[in-house]
């Protein structure tokens, strides 16, 4: 991206335009490895998540979701995605029993609580 004289706000509006998923980010000691995956199956291979395979197409896009805002609630998930309510639910709740996320450690019933995505 240096090379090129691009930059994150470039990407940024790329990944908008086109619907791409987020970056993959991982650290090699000294190092910041980022990986920009084109497709939903990219996002699958190059994880290192083998749950993640478990995820259809509607959900790996939720779970990018997730990624990004690092806390959603299920209003925020269901709106974003154009879900009913318990479509939502099920696809959250799929993804907490994978372990690809987890919750804020509020009440289930609280309107504070949030599903977290997990590093």
């Amino acid at each position: 991206m240096e090379e090129s004289e691009i930059g994150m706000d470039t990407f940024r509006s790329l990944r908008d335009k086109h619907h791409l998923p987020l970056p993959i980010i991982n650290y090699d000691g000294s190092n910041v490895i980022v990986i920009f995956p084109r497709t939903a199956d990219a996002v699958k291979k190059i994880s290192g998540k083998e749950a993640i395979d478990k995820l259809n197409e509607v959900e790996l896009a939720g779970y990018d979701f997730v990624r990004s805002r690092k806390a959603v609630s299920k209003k925020e998930y269901a709106d974003h995605l154009d879900l009913s309510d318990k479509v939502a639910q099920n696809q959250l709740r799929k993804m907490r029993d994978l372990d690809l996320i987890g919750d804020n450690g509020e009440p289930p019933k609280s309107n504070k609580y949030k599903y977290v995505y997990k590093e």
